[in-house]
């Protein structure tokens, strides 16, 4: 085969390779249990329950990676301080230490106000089951939170989890949780997965410049032949 067949062959085979190929490497999977109605969860902060949260499984086996999540938090006094954090869950409380900690955030949400939190990538078990909550544990300035959680009509919808609560006072968070571990009312939640990061598939644009480099190769030595002539 000539150069140009070789070229012409090339071409036609990265073009053919790249419709077969998926457009995004994995495919995201989002959990919702949607805010609804005007029932709410409340006193979290200091001064009441120091941390509200929602146990969880992961979307499916392929989707296993938490890259965020989200609460809807509504204000009664003034100023909340709080963390996000995610655990393992072992039926009653967590399980070892927490697996993510986020950074301190604060608001005044004079209306339910979506909080979501990039956990940066979490990678999970598909067979384990996890928790993710709100937290003013460690936080304590002397005046009193007051902040609702949002429902989804106050219903228990979601399979794979329930609404959890922790009485931990100044100790660290996750302390103690308390109760509601099975058939509390689910809080309004929001779960945002990916494919592990040991699993992710190679983009097509690398799939793209590989034969980009091939080509510029083949005629670097389609050039090196006419020069020798």
């Amino acid at each position: 085969m000539n150069s140009k067949n070789a070229l012409s062959a090339l071409a036609l085979g990265i073009a053919s390779l790249s419709a077969l190929l998926p457009l995004s490497a994995s495919a995201d999977a989002v959990i919702v249990n949607p805010l609804a109605g005007s029932i709410h969860w409340n006193s979290l902060g200091e001064g009441s329950t120091t941390s509200y949260g929602q146990t969880f499984k992961v979307a499916d086996a392929s989707n296993t990676r938490l890259d965020s999540f989200s609460f809807w938090l509504k204000s009664s006094l003034g100023t909340s301080r709080l963390r996000a954090y995610v655990a393992e869950w072992g039926g009653s409380g967590i399980v070892g230490p927490n697996l993510f900690a986020g950074t301190e955030f604060s608001g005044v949400y004079n209306n339910f106000t979506e909080i979501a939190v990039n956990t940066g990538g979490l990678n999970l078990d598909a067979s384990k089951q996890y928790v993710a909550y709100f937290s003013a544990a460690g936080l304590f300035d002397g005046q009193g939170d007051g902040v609702f959680m949002g429902t989804s009509n106050f219903q228990n919808n979601y399979a794979n989890g329930s609404f959890v609560y922790d009485n931990s006072g100044s100790a660290a968070a996750g302390a103690n949780w308390a109760g509601c571990h099975s058939d509390c009312p689910d809080v309004a939640f929001r779960l945002a997965f990916n494919q592990s990061s040991g699993a992710q598939v190679p983009e097509p644009a690398s799939f793209a410049l590989t034969g980009i480099a091939l080509l510029g190769m083949l005629a670097a030595r389609r050039r090196k032949g006419h020069a020798a002539r």
